[in-house]
């Protein structure tokens, strides 16, 4: 934690006032470990005044709670010893009577009430904490409360909370401002309108132009957000034989990101036709291709009902690789599946390969790649053991290879055939021996079986 004091860097504080930096830095750490719960502020308070310090560091029990030192009445009743040390400490510099203060350290209820850093509670937690956990902005919330509690003197601490954090409960309570004869959160809610943008686009108009006054601004900010509201609600209005297209569409089994994106490129031809009119040429295959045809020239590729290329952008596709892919597949595909097949990595590859990987790419109607991503193993071990199985097998083909060595992933396959390796080994040379034994010139013969085995 960086601390800054008298409006300066602690470390150039300690400079100017001939400090020992270092020294300082052990308190702080002294006094952090000992549990004391204290603020930025409070803590160098502490740590740059010596007597202070050594009353924190070396606490003396001078505090008594029921005729008995405050540390031990703390060690009896499982109390933090030193959070009671730091909340008087925090009430002494507040201005609190000796007397009275080891009770109000004591007791949350008394603390809480006469500590100024604890003025606001809420759900027994500082308002700071709670904003902090929840994701609120303290200070916004802070001033909120005390214009709540100057405005509202007779509302309990639950009520004033409850209204300061629900945003449109509480500008209906403290709302200032009024448009069309009534409160502006009331006229937005009726509208449908969201009250918070407008009072900032009318202070950022403000801001931009002081000689508009709050009333034409906030006028201007309502109009605008109602004009907003409006475009969203007459846009996407299609309807095709009385029914919502996409209603329609439902109903009759069509693609319906197909017949937006249809309304949205005749929009961009021309922009006078009519909602109907629109609707009427996205349902109708013939008319709506030959109106594209006959303004763009070419039909382009579809996916699933959109434009091929923005399946690509959608689905972090290369397009350009896909139309290569298209290219190459013409002649070699049904021209209704060219786009399917050139999506698809394992039919694309079936037939046309874009990698040479030799006799081995492709393994079960996978690449061998996928294959191996998709049974957990590694890829590169399995091509180093097709490479060692092929160099010594030659009368094996492809797939066979490919079956051993995935197999020789696993280390149980690997463990027995090398066992089977080795009682083959045996058995050849057991062979070797009987039929030495057996032959002419025995003696020679087992000097040799002696070598060899």
């Amino acid at each position: 934690m960086r601390y800054v004091y008298g409006g300066m860097k602690l470390e150039d504080y300690c400079k100017k006032n001939n400090i020992d930096y270092s020294e300082i830095s052990n308190r702080v750490k002294n006094i952090t470990e000992q549990g004391y719960k204290l603020s930025g502020k409070e803590m160098l308070d502490i740590v740059l005044k010596d007597d202070v310090y050594q009353t924190f560091i070396e606490p003396v029990t001078e505090y008594y709670y029921k005729e008995i030192s405050l540390d031990e009445y703390c060690l009896n009743n499982g109390i933090n010893y030193r959070l009671i040390l730091g909340r008087i400490y925090s009430l002494k510099k507040e201005g609190v009577k000796d007397e009275n203060i080891v009770v109000i350290a004591l007791n949350d209820d008394l603390f809480y009430k006469k500590s100024k850093k604890y003025k606001y509670l809420y759900n027994n937690k500082t308002l700071k904490k709670h904003c902090e956990e929840n994701g609120y902005d303290y200070l916004v919330m802070a001033r909120r409360y005390d214009r709540l509690r100057l405005k509202y003197p007779d509302y309990d601490e639950k009520n004033i909370y409850k209204i300061i954090f629900d945003e449109k409960l509480y500008f209906q309570t403290t709302d200032i401002y009024n448009y069309g004869c009534m409160p502006l959160s009331k006229y937005c809610d009726i509208n449908k309108l969201d009250y918070d943008r407008i009072i900032k686009r009318m202070k950022k108009t403000r801001a931009k132009d002081y000689k508009i006054n709050t009333k034409e601004a906030l006028e201007e900010a309502v109009k605008h957000y109602e004009y907003i509201a409006k475009k969203k609600l007459n846009t996407c209005r299609y309807f095709y034989k009385g029914i919502g297209i996409k209603k329609y569409c439902e109903k009759n089994n069509i693609n319906y990101n197909m017949i937006r994106h249809r309304i949205k490129k005749l929009r961009s031809i021309n922009e006078d036709f009519y909602n109907d009119e629109l609707a009427r040429i996205a349902f109708n295959d013939d008319e709506y291709n030959t109106y594209v045809n006959n303004t763009n020239g070419n039909i382009r590729y579809y996916y699933n009902g959109i434009p091929l290329k923005v399946y690509c952008e959608n689905e972090n596709r290369d397009y350009n690789r896909v139309l290569t892919r298209i290219e190459s597949l013409k002649g070699k595909v049904d021209e209704e599946k060219i786009v399917e097949t050139a999506l698809d990595d394992d039919k694309y590859h079936s037939l046309v390969s874009e990698r040479k990987h030799g006799k081995y790419y492709l393994y079960k109607g996978y690449t061998l790649k996928k294959y191996c991503k998709l049974n957990s193993l590694n890829h590169i071990k399995v091509l180093e053991e097709i490479l060692k199985i092929d160099a010594s097998n030659d009368e094996m083909t492809p797939e066979e290879v490919i079956d051993l060595a995935i197999k020789r992933q696993d280390e149980n396959f690997a463990f027995n055939e090398k066992i089977q390796e080795i009682r083959n080994k045996r058995e050849q040379l057991q062979t070797l021996k009987e039929q030495l034994l057996s032959s002419d010139g025995k003696d020679n013969n087992k000097k040799l079986v002696r070598k060899i085995v």
